[in-house]
């Protein structure tokens, strides 16, 4: 049968390199063999944030494929994931065990700004890389304090100032509430879209703030409307972008709605409280909407939806949290097939810090992953897009803010 699985031709690739590969030196850190390598990934399968745990899921299932096609460069790759439910103390332990019981080659994927800032000291001071992650926060993209650590992001600044460049195009006079998480996530996304606001006529009227584990935000909705506010910032996880959803319909109120990258899949986010709700809701990414007419023609859709069928049937092609975690597998299988033969945690960072161009299976066109050791920060662009009760569609070109 005929395949346009672009992918599946470069993991024939990885496991033809395999023969050369035996050919030269090896050099290898805890966690590689000339059979293995062991990977760490932490993800919230239980608790609040679980919906984001099909990060983890969808890796383990792309490494699935490429072990079944022979793996990189003739190795099998093993991720082992751990469950932290979203809470640094827990991921601060599974990460301990997994470099120092566990003996993991690197950590990869990992989810959640503060989560990840909370082991990001511990990995630089071991010098594991922290590849790839789930996560927005700038200050896990200074190269200077943490430069073994990478985003799979724009980050939280790069989205809110985007917001505030839209919003200055779209509604130049626009009263803003703002409900956002208690944490560094938060106040990122908050602190970029003020820092685009000089010599505009925006004005943010209502700043709300909620915590993960909060049963209802009903109250700092109420706030909001009450403020006379015609436009929602919401940097919320998929949960509470339900919640906000609900009340907001539920007061018969029909703000602008912004909505940030992590809380905006149709399936965990919005059709919770049905889909209609989130018509007109506006989100910026990288990644093409697999779910949408438009994309649904791409060969690297195709193979996606291959994937899914064959290694996550029961997982819906409109829940996108699994298009991330199936291009940070990419991301990562990429980096170990440039290694070649020298799987030690600084090749591994070289390779990582000196991205060049690199195209991921599910990216925007005219995307590319790119990095320096000056700049730690991959993604650079984005483009928005308008959900219309089904799925999201294309508003404006791609755009960057620098």
């Amino acid at each position: 049968m005929k395949t346009t699985l672009r992918i599946l031709a470069s993991l024939a690739a990885f496991a033809a390199l395999s023969v050369g590969a035996q050919n030269n030196k090896s050099k290898y850190d805890e966690g590689a063999s000339e059979t293995e390598i062991r990977i760490g990934h932490t993800s919230p399968q239980s608790g609040p944030a679980s919906a984001w745990g099909g990060t983890g899921k969808a890796m383990a299932a792309y490494f699935k494929m490429v072990n079944d096609n022979g793996g990189i460069n003739g190795r099998k790759i093993n991720l082992i994931t751990y469950d932290d439910s979203y809470e640094p103390a827990r991921t601060v332990e599974a990460t301990r065990k997994a470099i120092e019981s566990d003996k993991v080659l690197f950590m990869a994927g990992g989810m959640g700004s503060s989560t990840q800032l909370a082991v990001a000291p511990y990995l630089n001071q071991k010098k594991v890389p922290q590849l790839f992650l789930a996560a927005a926060a700038s200050k896990l993209t200074d190269p200077k304090k943490f430069p073994y650590t990478l985003i799979l992001a724009t980050t939280y600044e790069f989205e809110g100032g985007s917001w505030a460049r839209h919003l200055s195009q779209t509604k130049p006079n626009a009263r803003v509430a703002v409900i956002y998480q208690d944490d560094e996530a938060g106040r990122a996304v908050l602190s970029g879209f003020k820092s685009k606001l000089a010599g505009t006529n925006i004005a943010v009227v209502s700043e709300q703030t909620y915590t993960v584990a909060d049963p209802t935000i009903d109250s700092q909705i109420i706030a909001m409307k009450n403020s006379g506010a015609d436009a929602v910032l919401m940097v919320t996880i998929s949960k509470m972008s339900a919640l906000a959803l609900r009340k907001i319909r539920a007061l018969s109120w029909d703000p602008v709605i912004y909505v940030s990258a992590g809380g905006s899949s149709p399936k965990a986010s919005f059709a919770p409280v049905g889909l209609e709700s989130a018509r007109g809701v506006i989100m910026a990414t990288w990644r093409p909407n697999v779910s949408a007419k438009e994309f649904e023609g791409l060969p690297e859709v195709k193979a996606y939806r291959q994937f899914l069928a064959k290694y996550l049937p029961s997982v819906d092609i409109t829940d996108d949290i699994y298009t991330a975690g199936y291009n940070t597998g990419a991301a990562t299988a990429e980096v170990i097939r440039l290694a070649g033969n020298d799987l030690t945690r600084e090749n591994i960072h070289k390779i990582a810090s000196n991205l060049k161009a690199v195209r991921l299976p599910l990216m925007l066109p005219g995307i590319s992953l790119n990095t320096t050791p000056a700049d730690l920060r991959p993604l650079k662009q984005a483009q928005f897009f308008r959900f219309n009760g089904i799925e999201y569609e294309a508003l404006g070109p791609i755009h960057s803010l620098e």
